[in-house]
């Protein structure tokens, strides 16, 4: 299970409680305090199976690839394109989407594309993407 945008590693212990302690949660996170912190919240509840790395999300995690699943807790004008190769087949990805007037999450299987959801993207709330915080461009 791979996680875009751990933060403060909150997601990444309800999927390590759900995934069970024989699986692994791979996180990702931009910000370097913000890793830190996750790995220290992680580790004061004693969760052993989630690994939190600092860098960036777009690149998903080749060294783990394939993974069954992956969500991105952070806001992205796109599905990063490293994801595509990095899920498995039948895996599942769910990805919160700028939309024009607001945001939408979509979770569908994964395909070469992931241009066709399956499911209705449903409105959610997400601030914008930590690359257009950091003024890189979209």
């Amino acid at each position: 299970m791979l996680e875009i945008g751990s933060g403060s590693g909150w997601f990444a212990a309800v999927m390590a409680r759900l995934v069970g302690p024989k699986s692994q949660v791979t996180g990702i996170e931009l910000i370097p305090d913000l890793a830190t912190q996750s790995r220290a919240n992680l580790a004061a509840l004693g969760i052993g199976n989630v690994e939190v790395i600092t860098g960036d999300g777009t690149r998903g995690h080749a060294a783990g690839a394939p993974c069954n699943s992956a969500v991105i807790t952070a806001a992205t004008w796109d599905v990063p394109a490293a994801l595509l190769d990095q899920v498995a087949a039948r895996g599942l990805g769910v990805v919160p989407v700028e939309l024009r007037g607001g945001n939408a999450c979509t979770g569908h299987p994964a395909s070469r594309t992931w241009t066709a959801p399956r499911r209705r993207a449903k409105p959610c709330a997400r601030g914008p993407p930590a690359a257009a915080r950091a003024g890189r461009p979209r």
